[in-house]
Protein backbone atom coordinates (compact mmCIF):
# COMPACT_ATOMS: atom_id res chain seq x y z
CA UNK A 1 0.00 0.00 0.00
CA UNK A 2 1.48 3.59 -0.91
CA UNK A 3 1.43 5.77 1.54
CA UNK A 4 2.13 10.19 1.50
CA UNK A 5 4.60 11.40 3.92
CA UNK A 6 1.93 12.86 6.07
CA UNK A 7 0.28 9.77 6.77
CA UNK A 8 3.65 8.35 7.96
CA UNK A 9 2.85 10.68 11.66
CA UNK A 10 1.20 7.66 12.85
CA UNK A 11 2.46 4.52 13.27
CA UNK A 12 -0.85 3.24 13.17
CA UNK A 13 -0.98 4.18 9.33
CA UNK A 14 2.63 2.40 8.46
CA UNK A 15 3.60 -0.93 7.82
CA UNK A 16 6.77 -2.02 6.95
CA UNK A 17 7.86 -2.10 3.18
CA UNK A 18 5.30 0.25 2.66
CA UNK A 19 6.29 2.46 -0.43
CA UNK A 20 6.31 6.08 -0.04
CA UNK A 21 7.51 8.88 -2.39
CA UNK A 22 10.21 11.19 -1.13
CA UNK A 23 11.78 14.42 -2.39
CA UNK A 24 15.60 14.09 -2.30
CA UNK A 25 17.96 16.72 -3.76
CA UNK A 26 14.97 18.24 -5.78
CA UNK A 27 14.02 14.88 -7.64
CA UNK A 28 11.07 12.14 -6.53
CA UNK A 29 12.39 9.26 -5.07
CA UNK A 30 10.17 5.79 -4.25
CA UNK A 31 11.64 4.37 -1.00
CA UNK A 32 10.25 1.52 1.50
CA UNK A 33 9.16 2.64 4.91
CA UNK A 34 12.04 1.17 6.57
CA UNK A 35 14.26 3.41 4.40
CA UNK A 36 12.01 6.47 5.78
CA UNK A 37 12.69 5.54 8.59
CA UNK A 38 16.48 5.49 9.28
CA UNK A 39 16.82 7.42 12.60
CA UNK A 40 20.69 6.87 13.03
CA UNK A 41 23.58 7.23 10.67
CA UNK A 42 27.17 8.20 11.43
CA UNK A 43 30.34 8.48 9.09
CA UNK A 44 33.27 7.83 10.49
CA UNK A 45 36.94 8.76 8.35
CA UNK A 46 39.54 5.96 9.64
CA UNK A 47 42.40 7.29 11.10
CA UNK A 48 43.56 4.09 12.70
CA UNK A 49 44.10 -0.02 11.30
CA UNK A 50 40.95 -1.86 12.92
CA UNK A 51 41.59 -5.41 13.12
CA UNK A 52 39.60 -8.10 11.76
CA UNK A 53 38.22 -10.46 14.16
CA UNK A 54 38.29 -8.14 17.27
CA UNK A 55 35.33 -6.47 18.96
CA UNK A 56 34.81 -3.17 17.27
CA UNK A 57 32.91 -0.57 19.31
CA UNK A 58 30.35 1.74 17.17
CA UNK A 59 29.24 5.27 17.85
CA UNK A 60 25.69 4.43 18.20
CA UNK A 61 23.04 1.16 19.41
CA UNK A 62 21.50 -1.75 16.93
CA UNK A 63 19.31 -4.12 17.65
CA UNK A 64 20.92 -8.07 17.31
CA UNK A 65 19.75 -9.59 14.45
CA UNK A 66 16.56 -7.84 13.45
CA UNK A 67 18.61 -6.19 10.15
CA UNK A 68 18.28 -2.64 11.75
CA UNK A 69 22.10 -2.67 11.33
CA UNK A 70 23.31 -1.53 7.95
CA UNK A 71 27.36 -0.91 7.46
CA UNK A 72 29.62 0.39 4.56
CA UNK A 73 33.21 0.36 3.98
CA UNK A 74 34.40 3.33 1.71
CA UNK A 75 30.62 2.99 -0.02
CA UNK A 76 30.27 -0.73 -0.11
CA UNK A 77 28.00 -2.38 1.72
CA UNK A 78 28.89 -4.90 3.31
CA UNK A 79 27.07 -8.31 4.07
CA UNK A 80 26.31 -9.48 7.75
CA UNK A 81 27.68 -12.72 8.63
CA UNK A 82 30.21 -12.49 5.60
CA UNK A 83 31.58 -9.11 6.04
CA UNK A 84 30.81 -8.37 9.73
CA UNK A 85 29.00 -10.16 12.56
CA UNK A 86 27.06 -8.71 15.59
CA UNK A 87 28.04 -9.16 18.49
CA UNK A 88 25.41 -10.29 21.29
CA UNK A 89 22.10 -12.33 21.85
CA UNK A 90 19.37 -11.92 19.52
CA UNK A 91 17.11 -9.32 20.44
CA UNK A 92 19.77 -7.82 22.42
CA UNK A 93 20.59 -3.94 22.09
CA UNK A 94 23.98 -3.74 21.32
CA UNK A 95 27.06 -1.72 19.86
CA UNK A 96 29.46 -4.17 19.12
CA UNK A 97 30.54 -5.46 15.95
CA UNK A 98 33.45 -7.97 14.58
CA UNK A 99 34.86 -7.14 11.50
CA UNK A 100 35.86 -10.46 9.47
CA UNK A 101 38.80 -11.95 8.00
CA UNK A 102 36.88 -11.60 4.25
CA UNK A 103 37.24 -7.43 4.50
CA UNK A 104 40.93 -8.17 6.19
CA UNK A 105 42.38 -5.53 8.51
CA UNK A 106 40.63 -2.36 7.55
CA UNK A 107 43.85 -0.27 6.68
CA UNK A 108 44.65 1.29 3.15
CA UNK A 109 47.54 3.68 3.83
CA UNK A 110 50.32 0.69 3.16
CA UNK A 111 48.88 0.32 -0.40
CA UNK A 112 50.73 2.01 -3.52
CA UNK A 113 48.26 4.58 -4.29
CA UNK A 114 46.04 5.09 -1.31
CA UNK A 115 48.09 6.54 1.32
CA UNK A 116 46.01 9.54 1.11
CA UNK A 117 42.77 7.80 0.13
CA UNK A 118 39.86 8.59 2.58
CA UNK A 119 38.57 5.32 3.83
CA UNK A 120 35.06 5.92 5.59
CA UNK A 121 32.69 3.68 7.51
CA UNK A 122 29.18 4.85 7.68
CA UNK A 123 26.50 3.32 9.93
CA UNK A 124 23.02 3.38 9.63
CA UNK A 125 20.47 1.77 12.26
CA UNK A 126 16.44 1.74 11.43
CA UNK A 127 14.92 2.53 14.93
CA UNK A 128 15.98 4.00 18.08
CA UNK A 129 17.73 1.92 20.59
CA UNK A 130 19.90 4.80 22.41
CA UNK A 131 17.64 4.59 25.25
CA UNK A 132 18.46 1.06 25.97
Amino acid sequence: MNKKISELTSASNVRYNDIVMILQNGQNKQATVDEVRVTNRELITLSNTINSNENYTLPLKYKVGNDSLEVHYCDTKLKKGVDYNEVGSTGQVSNTIQFLSSVGDLDMSAVDGFKDFEETLEFIVRGDYNDN
